[in-house]
């Protein structure tokens, strides 16, 4: 595999002048739409993360993004580079992941998000439920945040069937997987801790690129606020 960049972006009370001035006119809009002051602090530093990243990897500036796939994927317009990027948010904090040559995705989410057995019985298999019963319910977000990154990373969210999704761990890998994820073999897959309060999980598909040299002090020069920036490679 090449190399990608993950930003994790914690929430206290976020200054969200500098990223706000990083949207476009659309995103500016979108994010006036939000009611709730929370929800729109969210949009505005996890759309802004995402577009600091793209311009720092492609070394440019007034970025286009495409409106939505149909099924969630947003698409950057006359990128000179094939160039994935993903994002994710939840309360308190807030990911953005990206790659060249190759579909990545982020999950974040809080670590005291309730999940109940009877969701678990839809969106796991026997296997998977089996496994969350030898190490802890506390297991089953783990394994949705797994899914939930994979299902980023080919852009079809929810629609994927997390039930036909099988996981093993030890290292992470895929079992069995529909059409769109395969080969099951093509993935690396991660969960960390992303802060005190959430867990993270990444999926990357393809070998991908390694990016332009410097990026990470590059990154950590540009963006404002207390970003935690990794490479993984």
């Amino acid at each position: 595999m090449g190399q990608v960049l993950l930003a994790v972006l914690p929430v206290g009370r976020p200054d969200l002048a500098p990223w706000q001035a990083l949207l476009d006119p659309a995103e500016q809009a979108a994010a006036g739409r939000f009611r709730r002051a929370e929800d729109r602090a969210a949009y505005i530093l996890s759309h802004g993360l995402r577009r600091a990243l793209c311009q720092l990897v492609l070394g440019r500036q007034g970025l286009s993004f495409a409106p939505l796939e149909p099924l969630g994927k947003p698409v950057i317009v006359d990128a000179s580079q094939d160039l994935d990027v993903s994002i994710s948010h939840t309360q308190g904090a807030v990911a953005c992941i990206i790659g060249l040559a190759c579909r990545v995705g982020v999950d974040l989410e809080r670590q005291d998000r309730p999940f109940s057995e009877a969701i678990g019985q839809q969106v796991f298999t026997a296997d998977e439920q089996a496994w969350i019963g030898r190490h802890g319910p506390e297991r089953s977000l783990t394994l949705w945040t797994l899914k939930e990154a994979i299902s980023k990373a080919v852009g079809l969210g929810l629609s994927l069937g997390f039930s036909d999704l099988a996981l093993g761990a030890d290292p992470w890998h895929i079992h069995a997987a529909p059409a769109p994820c395969l080969p099951c073999s093509d993935w690396l897959l991660e969960v960390w801790q992303a802060t005190p309060d959430h867990v993270a999980a990444l999926a990357v598909q393809g070998q991908g690129k390694a990016l332009p040299l410097g990026i990470m002090d590059r990154a950590a020069a540009a963006l404002p606020g207390d970003v935690v920036l990794r490479i993984v490679e």
